[in-house]
């Protein structure tokens, strides 16, 4: 398992017991590592962009990944989270929001099987042209 999936699971299950801490530097604690899941996920990022783009295309491929981790998280993340909260509120159940915000730890889930694909079929693509 690569370290960015790792971090990213890791994160998903501290996030998940953040939401439900009854302290407040227990939350801060366990949002910990979702913290460093971003930081410690762009360098791979980068290299595996360099990979798949080939010689020359390295500028291209480390601008994607600006983008597509400035941009789509940023924008979509409270969107999805108002949705989710909006409608729990209208259904009458309790707290809408920290429902809304179990969708952080989905998306981490998600960021660490998509890392999982991405590693295997780089690796597969890389080893199998030698």
């Amino acid at each position: 398992m690569t370290a960015p999936a790792a971090l990213f699971f890791i994160s998903a299950v501290t996030t998940t017991l953040a939401l439900f801490a009854p302290v407040g530097w227990m939350a801060l604690a366990l949002f910990t590592p979702a913290m460093l899941s971003f930081a410690f996920m762009l360098p791979c990022a980068f290299g595996a962009g360099h990979l798949v783009a080939g010689r020359g295309r390295e500028a291209l491929a480390s601008s994607l990944g600006m983008v597509g981790s400035g941009l789509l998280g940023p924008a979509l993340g409270p969107l999805l989270v108002g949705v989710v909260s909006d409608a729990a509120t209208t259904a009458s159940i309790p707290n809408g929001l920290g429902l809304g915000l179990l969708i952080v730890p989905t998306a981490s889930v998600l960021a660490g099987v998509a890392c999982l694909v991405a590693n295997r079929r780089i690796f597969d693509a890389y080893f199998s042209r030698r």
